[in-house]
């Protein structure tokens, strides 16, 4: 080869990439006894097409819940009643993921609601007392329950 020449010719976009801005502001609410929605912050710096990738906030996690979201929030479904949880969230685009991760504040969990125990049955025992058996649905053990008395006198939890 005597003569070699080279022309670029940029057609729109910009010729440098980079990482997208790392997300921030991790929160959820709990939006019944099975599903969290999850919301972040996050500034687009115009790097492309920025998606995010949604993680168990767990050690040796392979995969995400969640990839290539588009949105600045996820409803997390199928989840156990009254447990707490944690996740983390990256953002990421052509040029790969960025760091840190958006997560929660240390030490909190976002728990998905309880679900309301049924009455099975119940027997009047005295003037003064009762007794109720409950059908706890799907809660944890540790799931505590309280009563609320509508008895003229005794309005009030018990």
């Amino acid at each position: 080869i005597s003569d070699l020449s080279l022309n670029y010719v940029n057609t729109g976009g910009s010729s440098h990439r980079s990482l997208p801005n790392p997300p921030s502001n991790l929160d959820g609410t709990a939006q019944n006894p099975y599903s969290i929605l999850w919301a972040w912050d996050y500034v687009d710096n115009d790097t492309g097409s920025d998606k995010f990738e949604f993680w168990l906030e767990e050690e040796g996690a392979e995969e995400p819940v969640a990839d290539n979201l588009t949105d600045r929030n996820y409803e997390e479904s199928e989840l156990t009643p009254n447990t707490g949880y944690r996740r983390v969230v990256y953002s990421k685009n052509e040029m790969g993921r960025a760091e840190p991760a958006a997560t929660l504040v240390d030490g909190l969990y976002i728990y998905t609601f309880a679900e309301v125990p049924s009455i099975i049955s119940h027997e009047q025992l005295t003037d003064n007392a009762i007794s109720l058996q409950i059908d706890e649905q799907s809660n944890p053990d540790y799931t505590k329950y309280a009563l609320w008395s509508l008895s003229e006198g005794e309005i009030g939890w018990l």
